[in-house]
C-alpha cells in the first residue's frame, strides 16, 4: 500500500467472488492500494518509495493472511510524507527495475544478486581503496528486511519524484509514457539506458522542461508523467513498425 504495508493472502481466498466484490484489504487512515503481484515461495520483494528509496526482502518474512486484514510493515520511511511508489515480485536476479520520475527522468538498474562482488574499473581491473585493499561493491538492490528504510536507489529533485516503477524482464519489450496533458511516447526498453551505480538519476526518458525566450530547455516544466505501460516482447507482431529513436536524452545526470 501507498503507507508501506504488505500482504500476503492465498489465492484460494478468492475463489468465489460475487457482483458486489470482496475485500482484499483493510485499509485505514489515508492508505491507498498501490500495487498487487502474484507471488510464489522463494520469489523476492522490491519495494520503491516516491523519494527512491528501495526495500528488497523475501515475501516469505511476510506471512499469509486473511482477506479482511491490514497486512504487515513492508516498508518504513526515511523522509517525512514518503509513500511506496511501486513493487516489484521477481525471482529472477537477471531482471531489470525501471523507475520513472514525474519529471520525466528514467533509471534502469538489474536487480541483482545481492552478493558482494569485485568493483571493476573500465578497464576490467578491480579498483583498490587507500589501503590497498581490493574493493567490492554490492550486485544490484541491496537485500535489506521487511519494514525497513531501505536504500538508496535514485537521486530525485525536491519537486520530483518516482511515479511509477516497472519490471522489464526483457529489453525487447515496449513502453508507453504518458503525460498529464495527454501526450504519450512509445519506446523500446533497451532505448532505456542501464545504470549500473543505485544513486543516480538517471536519463531523461520524455522532455517535459520549458523553453525560454531563447529557445533553451530551463528548469521550469510544464507537463509531468503520470503513467507508463509496458507492452510486452511476445505479443508484438509487427517487427516493422516504426518507434521514436530520438526520443531518449542523451545526458545522464
Amino acid at each position: 500500500t501507498k503507507n508501506g504495508r504488505a500482504k500476503r493472502t492465498a489465492l484460494s481466498q478468492y475463489a468465489k467472488i460475487n457482483r458486489n466484490g470482496k475485500y482484499a484489504i483493510k485499509l485505514v487512515d489515508d492508505d491507498a492500494l498501490v500495487a498487487v503481484r502474484t507471488f510464489r515461495t522463494g520469489d523476492e520483494v522490491v519495494f520503491i518509495s516516491a523519494k527512491g528509496r528501495a526495500c528488497r526482502f523475501y515475501g516469505d518474512e511476510a506471512r499469509a493472511q486473511g482477506r479482511v486484514s491490514q497486512g504487515v510493515k513492508g516498508m518504513s520511511f526515511k523522509v517525512e510524507g514518503d509513500r511506496v511508489a511501486g513493487m516489484i515480485v521477481t525471482d529472477n536476479p537477471d531482471t531489470y527495475i525501471l523507475t520513472v520520475s514525474r519529471h520525466g527522468m528514467g533509471k534502469r538498474t538489474k536487480m541483482g544478486t545481492a552478493n558482494k562482488i569485485p568493483d571493476l574499473d573500465s578497464e576490467g581491473v578491480q579498483k583498490v581503496d587507500k589501503f590497498n585493499e581490493p574493493k567490492m561493491k554490492t550486485d544490484g538492490y541491496r537485500r535489506t528486511k521487511r519494514g525497513a528504510k531501505g536504500v538508496k536507489t535514485m537521486l530525485i529533485d525536491e519537486e520530483d519524484e518516482i511515479v511509477t516503477v516497472r519490471h522489464i524482464p526483457d529489453l525487447d519489450d515496449q513502453l508507453f509514457l504518458l503525460a498529464e496533458s495527454g501526450m504519450m511516447i512509445r519506446i523500446r526498453a533497451s532505448q532505456t539506458k542501464e545504470t549500473t551505480g543505485r544513486v543516480t538519476r538517471g536519463t531523461r526518458l520524455m522532455e517535459l522542461r520549458e523553453r525560454d525566450k531563447d529557445g533553451k530547455r530551463g528548469n521550469k516544466y510544464s507537463d509531468k508523467i503520470i503513467g507508463v505501460a509496458r507492452l510486452p516482447a511476445e505479443l508484438l507482431e509487427d517487427e516493422g513498425e516504426e518507434i521514436l529513436d530520438d526520443v531518449i536524452g542523451s545526458e545522464e545526470e
